[in-house]
């Protein structure tokens, strides 16, 4: 990862999807802007079939390789999540967090 300040900064919003900077190359999904260097965002997977977002994760600047230009909205992120959780968990307090982290305007993150 490259923490030399090198990257440009990008314009980064709830439901942005982008490809992971690491080796794996995974799609992921923003789902917390944060504040100073850090956001949050979840790894796009498959759970039986469907589409799903499993545990969410902190990341900088440099884990994002490119954006992918998908947006995702908040119903289609709470559809993956239950997906994932295939609606065994109490989650509803979770939701609550992604309704609000979901109007939060978008941000530069350096």
């Amino acid at each position: 990862m490259v923490t030399d300040g090198s990257l440009k900064p990008i314009e980064i919003g709830f439901g942005d999807e982008f490809v992971d900077s690491t080796k794996l190359k995974n799609r992921r999904v923003i789902l917390k802007v944060g504040t100073g260097r850090l956001f949050e965002s979840s790894c796009v997977i498959e759970e039986d079939g469907k589409e799903a977002l499993a545990f969410a994760g902190s990341g900088d600047r440099s884990r994002i390789g490119d954006l992918t230009g998908d947006r995702w909205t908040l119903d289609r992120i709470i559809r993956a999540k239950m997906n994932f959780n295939n609606d065994q968990e109490s989650v509803g307090r979770y939701y609550d967090l992604l309704r609000t982290e979901s109007e939060k305007p978008r941000r530069i993150l350096k």
